[in-house]
């Protein structure tokens, strides 16, 4: 019933691209979960628990297919906690770890600033 709209936002890496672990951690602090990005290969479809690791070689930088939300992080386990959209029925409740190295998860992270306006402001 309260209208939002993005106040500002901005990459998480000054470049677009996949930021730093530090630099993940310190978003991540300063403004909640992050939107980016991961390549989702047949063995990421398959993930049902425990740490997603592979390390395949990617074929670019930017070779990513789907988007996903870094939720937070867990040094012990080297890996971010990532929220995906393929229901609860998938990983666990819906959620993966996943490698800090692992299917270029990541790029393109960027955070948003949502604020609550007046509904004649939204449009």
């Amino acid at each position: 019933d309260t209208p939002y709209r993005v106040s500002t936002w901005g990459y998480v890496s000054a470049d677009g691209g996949t930021p730093s672990v530090r630099e993940m951690k310190a978003a991540l602090c300063k403004y909640g979960p992050i939107a980016a990005t991961v390549n989702a290969t047949e063995a990421f479809t398959a993930y049902a628990g425990g740490v997603f690791d592979m390390k395949e070689p990617m074929a670019a930088p930017d070779d990513t297919n789907h988007a996903i939300v870094i939720a937070g992080w867990d040094d012990a386990k080297n890996a971010y906690l990532v929220k995906n959209s393929w229901s609860e029925a998938w990983g666990e409740k819906g959620y993966v770890w996943i490698d800090y190295a692992s299917n270029n998860i990541g790029f393109g992270a960027c955070w948003v600033v949502v604020t609550a306006g007046n509904p004649q402001d939204i449009r």
